[in-house]
């Protein structure tokens, strides 16, 4: 959440509209209805997984600019990679975060 208020803060400063989620249900829901220009979506939300999101956003919308956030304690590289192309996501830049991000 601290990440999500961080980002969110930074991207209204300049000037961009940001609408945010703290579970995955809500952020589907929230894309699904607005139809953002790009998503930055974190892989390890509650509720639903990044995962999960990634596949059903991908069913409707190929073309969507995702920006995919994997925390380095829990996902390698090479696995978070392996999920996006599990997920048909042949077009994702992919950001690990360590704990110290901030």
């Amino acid at each position: 959440e601290t990440l999500a208020r961080a980002l969110a803060y930074s991207l209204e400063r300049d000037g961009y509209r940001v609408l945010t989620s703290g579970d995955g249900a809500e952020g589907l829901r929230l894309a699904r209805e607005h139809r953002p220009d790009l998503i930055i979506l974190d892989l390890m939300l509650p509720g639903m997984s990044g995962c999960e999101i990634l596949r059903a956003i991908r069913e409707h919308d190929v073309e969507l600019p995702i920006l995919v956030l994997a925390p380095q304690e829990t996902t390698t590289k090479d696995e978070a990679k392996e999920i996006l192309l599990s997920t048909s996501s042949n077009g994702y830049s992919l950001i690990m975060m360590g704990t110290d991000f901030f």
